[in-house]
C-alpha cells in the first residue's frame, strides 16, 4: 500500500518536470544556436578584446578554448534574446595565432574564428 502511494507520488512528479521542461522548449521555439559575427581579430597587446552576440534556444556550454584566451561566460541558459559573449586574449609577443572556438547546446553548434595579431 505504502509502496504504490509512493510510486504514485514519483510518476506525479516526474510528470511535473517533464511537462515543465517541455514548456519551456516550446516558448523558446526550435533547438538554435548561432554567433555574430563569426570571425574577429584581436590586437597582440595583452587584454585585447571584442565582444559577439550568441543565439540560442537551449543551454549552451564553450569548448575548444586555448589558454591565451578568455571567454566570459562559458555557459547560459537558453533564451529568446541574444547574449553577449567577451573574448579577451593574452599578449601575443610571438607569430599570428588563430583559434576556433566553439558554442554547442549538444547536438548542434556554431563555431566563432579568433584570430590575435603576434608581435614578430
Amino acid at each position: 500500500m505504502k509502496f504504490s502511494k509512493i510510486l504514485a507520488a514519483a510518476s506525479v512528479a516526474a510528470l511535473t518536470i517533464l511537462s515543465s521542461c517541455k514548456n519551456k522548449e516550446e516558448n523558446l521555439g526550435a533547438a538554435s544556436i548561432s554567433v555574430d559575427p563569426t570571425e574577429i581579430s584581436l590586437e597582440a597587446a595583452s587584454g585585447s578584446s571584442d565582444v559577439v552576440s550568441l543565439s540560442a534556444t537551449r543551454d549552451w556550454t564553450v569548448n575548444n578554448v586555448p589558454e591565451w584566451l578568455k571567454v566570459e561566460p562559458q555557459y547560459g541558459s537558453g533564451s529568446s534574446k541574444a547574449q553577449t559573449i567577451t573574448i579577451t586574449a593574452k599578449a601575443n609577443e610571438e607569430i599570428d595565432r588563430v583559434a576556433k572556438i566553439t558554442f554547442t547546446i549538444g547536438f548542434s553548434d556554431a563555431v566563432l574564428t579568433v584570430n590575435q595579431k603576434g608581435e614578430s
